[in-house]
């Protein structure tokens, strides 16, 4: 827990009570990413900031998460806060709490129905019912606050689809109103409805979305139930408070009255559903059948407990730990649950609903593949193989519902947002990795679709060319002329990738034919090679070079003046897309020569935004020394660089957009001392960990052994690798194979200055 308020703080010593043993949840900080980013990128300060994340509480893989506002004000997206979890620590007031929030993600949505105490008249402007606030606390599953204008102590907790406020009024003798606010979601609601059911309940709907300006939409449903009956309702309206019982209209709330005495405590618990009213009360009734504000808080907690459990660091800072479980509770927050209790969930790019089948425990949605392919994943495949298996076969639904696999999913939309086929890699790692409780043929059918269909083909823009001539020309589909493909040599890149990936799952399957087709193609990149500027870069579709060209430039490749990527790359330059060929290093380097290999990843490190842990597609290149024999050491001394330069504790510890827990998953696989350049491949590549000792609790049913150590001799801080021994017996080379991790053991790294 951590407390960022300054406190008279008495402390009782009452006997000689035994000290309570810590529990890992005590290192996460929620606060930790919720302010600008200590680590100054000079020009970039504007656009990669804070990481997107909010302090409020919710489950591990959560539906429901109650969070409060802090920023406000209709922005030029549309949007109705300036960050896209409506959250920014240091702000002066809080405009209410929301529901259902999204976390490190690049646009704002959700934050639906706002609800607010307020002690003056109720009114849809949040402006109009903001209070100063204090005393904030945050841990996971729990969030505090005193909001100081309505003199009223805050506590919330949730459970999977509903959350629990626990309001405590301060005056005497005092009139207060709780307000519902369907109208100010992050995105403004196109359609709202309201129902006051009873002098202790109201249920209703919003209509709102329209993520990073893609027109997607969800329709999320509610029903809520206060401990305590009220003394009037009212619904609202753009003009105030309205008599009678329900309101159908964008601009839609309600308020409750209720007298109240000094301490007096009402509770109110909210049920969440993207499928009905019904279900809404359903999720309420059947994971709050009570107001146990205490035992929802504490199970809210155990279940983060259990879940952060499953990887203990031992032997350094508190500092260190306090990042490293942080970062795995961020990592564990998307994807969401997005069935309800009875099975019953939104169809991807439909308005069915359908049920889950016995064998499958939950239905996810926030699928940011682009984001989450290149490390969340290989994550929960290792440490939390049951979610994964649930996620691979949430996606192979989409495919059966829809035709379609997903690209950017949210709330059973899509918004095809970012580049590539980013579905593939996390298919393909996968299975290969172990995971076949899922159709893999449909996938495999359905990833082969979006490889090969040129028509209609809403996955992969620019398939024509790229099918044809090996990859994407700059001339016919540059930004302007053609909006579907945002940075030819970045997307080509991308489909290249995915190509490979899925010719693995097409070998594992049987299908070496298509497996030898896609392998051929994903090597296209070779087209991007140019030997004068020793860069991937732009061509045009006679063969020419796309001209001028800038390396070091970060805009032109889409309008405005923010740092959409150069031309030719999607938020990135050349320099970021130089070696992003994860399938192919040992070929990249052959293409190169090993000495210009060695001296342009060199080049890379040693000149400022050159590399850059705040966006994808280089995260992985302090790993690559590690493809050159006798350069492994700088992979070990980039890692550590890299770990000290972009995190810290605070609210500004965080070096940009958390992009759906992957920086998060970046920083837990390197504290750990591994990580999955290639996910496809069963490889991982090693550095020093930042520990003395990881033990990976180990899953039955999925893994032969019980846990895997990895114990470092030696100094961990500034000491690089002189010998490693798995499970007694001399390891070569650098890698570390998934399967002698699942087997469970022991890897001993010696580390010496």
């Amino acid at each position: 827990m951590r407390v960022y308020v300054l406190l008279t703080v008495l402390v009782l010593l009452v006997g000689c009570s035994t000290p309570q043993t810590t529990r890992v949840i005590d290192f996460v900080d929620p606060f930790i990413g919720t302010a600008n980013s200590a680590t100054v990128i000079p020009g970039l300060a504007d656009n990669f900031n804070a990481a997107n994340v909010y302090p409020g509480a919710v489950r591990p893989w959560g539906m429901a998460s109650i969070s409060p506002r802090t920023t406000f004000g209709e922005q030029e997206n549309g949007s109705l806060s300036r960050l896209p979890s409506g959250y920014y620590f240091g702000e002066e007031f809080i405009y209410g709490f929301g529901q259902l929030h999204l976390s490190g993600v690049g646009c704002p949505d959700w934050g639906n129905i706002l609800v607010m105490p307020v002690t003056t008249q109720p009114v849809l402007n949040p402006e109009q019912v903001r209070s100063r606030y204090s005393a904030e606390k945050a841990e996971p599953g729990f969030y505090s606050v005193m909001l100081d204008d309505v003199n009223t102590a805050l506590e919330v907790t949730a459970t999977t689809r509903s959350t629990l406020s626990k309001y405590v009024f301060q005056e005497a003798d005092s009139e207060v109103y709780i307000q519902f606010d369907l109208f100010h979601n992050l995105q403004p609601s196109d359609s709202a409805y309201v129902s006051i059911d009873s002098k202790t309940t109201l249920s209703g709907w919003n209509l709102s979305g329209n993520f990073c300006g893609q027109g997607t939409k969800q329709k999320v449903y509610f029903a809520a139930e206060f401990s305590k009956a009220s003394s009037d309702q009212f619904v609202l309206s753009d003009t105030g408070m309205e008599e009678g019982k329900e309101r159908l209209d964008p601009e839609t709330g309600a308020a409750f009255r209720f007298d109240v005495e000094a301490g007096e405590q009402i509770l109110l618990k909210i049920g969440i559903s993207f499928v009905s009213i019904e279900n809404a009360r359903l999720n309420l009734e059947t994971e709050q059948p009570d107001f146990d504000f205490k035992r929802i808080k504490n199970e809210a907690q155990d279940d983060w407990e259990r879940m952060l459990s499953r990887i203990r660091v031992e032997g350094s800072s508190e500092k260190d730990k306090t990042l490293f479980y942080t970062a795995l509770y961020r990592a564990l927050i998307h994807p969401s649950t997005f069935n309800d209790v009875n099975g019953e969930y939104k169809a991807y790019l439909s308005s069915d609903i359908h049920t889950l089948p016995e064998d499958q425990s939950s239905y996810y949605t926030v699928l940011s593949l682009w984001d989450t392919y290149r490390n969340l994943h290989t994550l929960l495949t290792l440490v939390y193989p049951e979610v994964q298996t649930d996620i691979l076969n949430t996606m192979v639904a989409m495919y059966k519902q829809s035709g379609w696999l997903p690209k950017w999913e949210i709330a059973g939309d899509e918004s095809f947002v970012m580049v590539g086929d980013p579905v593939a890699p996390v298919i393909a790692d996968s299975y290969i990795k172990g995971l076949e409780d899922f159709d893999a043929e449909a996938a495999l059918e359905g990833l082969i679709k979006s490889a090969t269909q040129v028509e209609n083909n809403p996955v992969r823009p620019g398939i024509r060319r790229y099918n044809n001539q090996g990859f994407i020309t700059q001339d016919q589909y540059n930004f302007p002329s053609t909006r579907y493909v945002w940075g030819t040599v970045a997307t080509s890149l991308e489909y290249n990738y995915s190509d490979w990936a899925t010719a693995q799952l097409a070998r594992a399957l049987n299908q070496d034919d298509i497996a030898a087709s896609l392998e051929t193609r994903s090597l296209g990149y070779r087209n991007f090679w140019d030997e004068e500027t020793e860069f991937l870069r732009p061509r045009n579709s006679d063969g020419s070079w796309m001209t001028p060209f800038d390396p070091d430039t970060l805009k032109g490749s889409l309008d405005g003046d923010w740092p959409s990527g150069g031309p030719g790359y999607t938020e990135g330059n050349a320099w970021q897309y130089l070696f992003f060929v994860p399938h192919d290093l040992s070929g990249l380097k052959e293409l190169m020569g090993e000495d210009r290999f060695l001296r342009r990843l060199n080049d890379t490190f040693e000149e400022p935004n050159r590399f850059v842990l705040f966006n994808e597609p280089d995260m992985s290149y302090p790993y690559l020394f590690n493809e050159l024999e006798g350069e492994e050491w700088r992979s070990q001394q980039a890692v550590r660089e890299a770990l000290d330069f972009y995190f810290d504790l605070g609210p500004a510890g965080y070096p940009g957009n958390d992009d759906a827990g992957t920086i998060s998953a970046w920083y837990i696989f390197s504290a750990m001392g591994f990580y999955p350049v290639t996910p496809g491949l069963t490889e991982y590549e090693l550095v020093v960990p930042r520990f003395e000792e990881v033990t990976i609790e180990l899953q039955p049913g999925f893994h032969d052994g019980s846990t895997f150590r990895i114990v470092s001799k030696g100094d961990v801080e500034k000491g690089y690798i002189t010998n490693k021994k798995l499970n007694g017996a001399e390891l070569e080379g650098y890698q570390l194979d998934h399967f002698d991790i699942t087997k469970g053991g022991t890897l001993e790294l010696n580390t010496e200055q």
